[in-house]
C-alpha cells in the first residue's frame, strides 16, 4: 500500500466514529439521487449481488436493501477496519427485517473478488483516495458481469474535472455512461452502463 493510502486509511480508522455525523446525509443525497435516476429510467430489475466499493460505516446499505426488495446479497468493502466495525454496530437497523451484510476488508485497487460477480457496483466518493483513477475504474469493471449490470459511481468536483472524467471513461469501449451535475451535491455523478 502506498503511502497516500496508508494515511487516507489511517485518518478514517482514528475518524470512524466521527464519519456519520459530518458525511451521512451528504452520502444519502447521493444514494437518494442515484435510485431516483434508476427509478426514473425504469431500470428496477433484480441485482442479486451488490458491491458497495469504498462503503465507509455501511451508510447506503439499508436504503438499497429497500430500493432492491430485499432480494439482494450486499457486499461492502473498505479499508478501513474502524470504519467497518462502526458501521456494523451502528447503522444496521436491527428493527428492520433485513439480511446482515458481508463486509470485506480490502483496497479498493486490489478487490479479492473472481472476475465478473458483482450485478450493481456502487462507488461513492472513492476515486480522490487512489493513486489511478484508471486502475480504479479497471479493477470495477473486472468485477462486475457484463450484462445488463450497473455501475453507480461519484467524483468528488474538488479533486476531478467532469472532462477529466469522461475522457477516462471514454478509454473504455465496452461501456456507456450518463453523468449529472447536481448543485447541492458535491460529486458528479455517472450511471455506467454496457453495450
Amino acid at each position: 500500500m502506498d503511502n497516500k493510502k496508508r494515511d487516507v486509511q489511517y485518518k478514517y480508522n482514528k475518524t470512524a466514529e466521527h464519519y456519520d455525523l459530518r458525511y451521512k446525509n451528504i452520502q444519502n443525497n447521493k444514494i437518494d439521487f442515484f435510485l431516483y435516476m434508476l427509478k426514473r429510467s425504469g431500470i428496477r430489475f433484480k441485482f442479486y449481488t451488490i458491491l458497495d466499493i469504498g462503503c465507509g460505516t455501511l451508510t447506503s446499505y439499508e436504503k438499497l436493501n429497500k430500493y432492491f426488495q430485499k432480494t439482494s446479497h450486499y457486499i461492502g468493502i473498505d479499508f478501513s477496519i474502524e470504519m467497518l466495525k462502526y458501521g456494523l454496530s451502528h447503522n444496521i437497523n436491527k428493527n428492520f427485517d433485513i439480511k446482515l451484510p458481508s463486509v470485506i476488508l480490502a483496497d479498493a485497487e486490489n478487490l479479492p473478488l473472481k472476475n465478473e460477480v458483482a450485478d450493481l457496483v456502487i462507488s461513492l466518493t472513492v476515486a480522490q483516495n487512489l493513486p489511478d483513477l484508471t486502475a480504479h475504474l479497471k479493477s470495477i469493471l473486472n468485477i462486475i458481469k457484463k450484462n445488463s449490470s450497473i455501475i453507480l459511481i461519484s467524483f468528488h468536483k474538488s479533486f476531478f474535472s467532469l472532462n477529466e472524467i469522461k475522457s477516462t471513461l471514454m478509454k473504455f469501449s465496452n461501456i456507456d455512461f450518463d453523468y449529472f451535475d447536481v448543485d447541492d451535491i458535491e460529486d458528479y455523478l455517472f450511471v455506467i452502463k454496457f453495450n
